[in-house]
């Protein structure tokens, strides 16, 4: 006993006592943070605080972002990061302790009526809202360059800040961890997509070379912690991760343990001091091995991602080099145009029409050259039946290609279908408009007809005010019929069209009189049209009849006017003697002007009636209302 006494004394004497460690913080809730209240906290920090209490150190924290403190790590400022991610920051010059903090990952969460992201292509154009600092997100983002997806990123300070874009729709989705995300994300109303993440592991990082030899005891301690139930380290997850302990092993097993990691610390030790080249090479293979190791693990995680990608795709998938040599396919037999064994190996000339080979070609030298995608649409018999194909064309490297091709047959036909019943709709448009004109040109004609017996001059007059005004609303049903668009119509077009039938209906051989017409573009749908035609047809009627019959110098002046808000001004001005004082709509008790105040009210507009050099009417309504 009293050797081994000794033996500790002599090795303890010899190796370098540490005290002081200076530790680097960021910003990676929960792992590491800054609080409000100027601590230090996080699961990180309280482990690494429980570690320093045995092992007699004393922490010196220094905050910054992500890259200061990993920087300031590599160039020896800082001997120790809380938390980092071997496979994020290993472009540092770091060391990574042997035994890991904690294993996480991050998920999408979207709101919950939201279209919901189910594989990488569904992130394509959407805003992704995620933490910086996070230690996830350098992950992330080689995850969407890999996935060749391109999506709008919004960078964030924290998981909250995260959910609250996509609550007010500033961002589509947000990445968030699995130690945040679950806790908070029904707050907001979300719902967390099925998007599957790769997962990372959290470590201490010292810089390379370890100068203060403290991640040894770091990850043994770290170890040690793992294996009791009762341990820190369970009392610290349980605080802020909810991580369920290990099965509890018998009293024996952590004395043999315990037993061995004291021999294990001491050799270790031993073997730093006197011989430190043998243990930097024995550590750099330890470490290489392990990397080595987590990167076949997650190259086949990754192999069997994608091959679950691609079975979850409808299309054909082809590898092909800039001479349109097959070099790999994957999808369904049955969409081939040859048999499977034909196509590795193969050429576009030997395996497809000569026609179609020639232009994928050509397509595939025009990608590798502009560094684009490129696509185009073909037909092709296979099985008997033929399919119509989109084919998309992409630049995988300088030599060679990745071509998709999908069956866009259903999608064809549906638009054949749906072009001919659109056209069948417009013929039976045009076709009833044509009748509902034929309809009222014959009531025009009857009452013309019966114009013909009626002897007193007024009821002549009656009648021909009641045939303009069919023939206004027939001009629309006319005007509709050569129209190309056959909800609108041209209403310059039609003002004058209306206005001048109904000066040849009133105007005598033998008057004369000028008419000015000064009218903006302007379209109309038939709601429209009608009231606002039956209108002008009583306004330039009172016209004709009030201010230009007998009037030697007589003009007329129709203008029409639309403004930024879609308000329609249209004016009939006469030069006669204008309107009797106090002459309003609700004044008059004729026909035509009790027909005008109603029609006025069916447009929401407003008329005016006043005297300047003349009579003058304004209609005044708004184009955008619905009637």
């Amino acid at each position: 006993m009293r050797k081994l006494l000794l033996l500790l004394l002599f090795i303890s004497i010899g190796l370098h006592a540490v005290e002081s460690v200076r530790v680097g913080v960021y910003d990676s809730r929960p792992l590491m943070y800054f609080s409000d209240r100027d601590e230090y906290r996080g699961v990180c920090i309280e482990l690494l605080e429980e570690i320093a209490t045995v092992e007699g150190w004393s922490l010196h924290y220094t905050y910054g972002t992500k890259e200061e403190i990993l920087n300031g790590v590599a160039t020896g400022t800082i001997d120790l990061v809380a938390g980092t991610t071997p496979a994020a920051d290993s472009s540092f010059a770091l060391s990574f302790a042997t035994e890991s903090v904690i294993t996480t990952w991050s998920d999408l969460y979207v709101l919950q009526d939201a279209e919901m992201p189910r594989k990488p292509e569904d992130l394509h154009g959407l805003t992704v809202a995620y933490v910086a600092q996070d230690a996830y997100s350098d992950t992330f983002l080689a995850l969407l360059k890999q996935w060749q997806v391109t999506a709008d990123l919004m960078p964030v300070k924290t998981y909250k800040d995260a959910f609250t874009a996509v609550q007010q729709h500033r961002a589509d989705g947000a990445l968030v961890n699995r130690f945040y995300g679950p806790r908070h994300y029904l707050e907001y109303s979300l719902r967390q997509s099925p998007l599957l993440m790769p997962s990372m592991e959290v470590s201490f990082a010292v810089a390379k070379d370890d100068p203060l030899g403290i991640l040894v005891p770091l990850s043994l301690r770290l170890q040690s912690f793992k294996k009791r139930a009762e341990s820190p380290y369970y009392r610290v997850m349980k605080r802020w991760v909810h991580e369920a302990p290990l099965t509890k092993s018998p009293s024996w097993f952590f004395w043999f343990t315990g037993s061995i990691v004291l021999l294990a610390i001491l050799a270790v030790n031993f073997a730093a001091v006197l011989e430190g080249r043998l243990r930097k090479q024995k550590k750099e293979l330890i470490e290489d091995m392990r990397n080595r190791r987590k990167v076949e693990l997650e190259v086949e995680k990754k192999r069997s991602e994608i091959e679950a990608i691609l079975n979850a795709f409808p299309d054909i998938i082809f590898r092909m080099d800039k001479d349109g040599t097959f070099l790999s396919y994957h999808g369904e037999t049955d969409q081939l145009y040859v048999t499977p064994n034909k196509i590795v190996g193969n050429t576009l000339s030997n395996t497809m029409p000569p026609q179609l080979a020639e232009e994928a070609k050509a397509l595939i030298t025009r990608v590798l050259k502009t560094h684009t995608e490129h696509s185009f649409r073909y037909d092709l018999v296979v099985l008997g039946k033929k399919n119509h194909y989109e084919a998309r064309i992409s630049p995988l490297d300088e030599d060679r290609v990745i071509a998709v091709i999908r069956n866009i047959t259903s999608q064809k036909v549906a638009q054949e279908k749906l072009e001919k019943a659109l056209s069948e709709k417009d013929i039976m448009l045009k076709e009833i408009h044509h009748r509902v004109k034929n309809n009222l040109q014959v009531i025009n004609s009857i009452l013309r007809l019966q114009s013909y017996y009626i002897t007193d001059e007024r009821d002549q007059e009656l009648f021909l005010e009641t045939r303009n005004r069919v023939l206004s609303m027939s001009l629309v049903h006319e005007k509709l019929y050569q129209s190309s668009d056959l909800e609108h119509i041209n209403f310059s077009e039609y003002l004058r069209a209306l206005t001048y039938t109904v000066i040849h209906s009133f105007k005598s051989p033998d008057e004369r009189f000028d008419v000015e017409f000064e009218l903006c573009d302007l379209e109309v749908d038939i709601t429209t049209a009608v009231p606002c035609g039956l209108v002008v047809n009583e306004l330039v009627t009172n016209a004709l009849k009030y201010g230009l019959r007998g009037n030697d110098d007589g003009r007329l002046r129709v203008k029409c006017n639309l403004d930024d808000d879609g308000n329609c001004s249209v004016i009939i001005h006469d030069n006669g003697p204008g309107y009797p004082a106090g002459f309003t709509t609700e004044s008059d008790e004729t026909l035509g002007m009790q027909l005008t105040a109603a029609l006025v009210e069916q447009l929401h507009g407003k008329l005016t009636l006043g005297n300047s050099n003349g009579a003058r009417a304004e209609l005044i309504f708004n184009i955008r209302r619905d009637l």
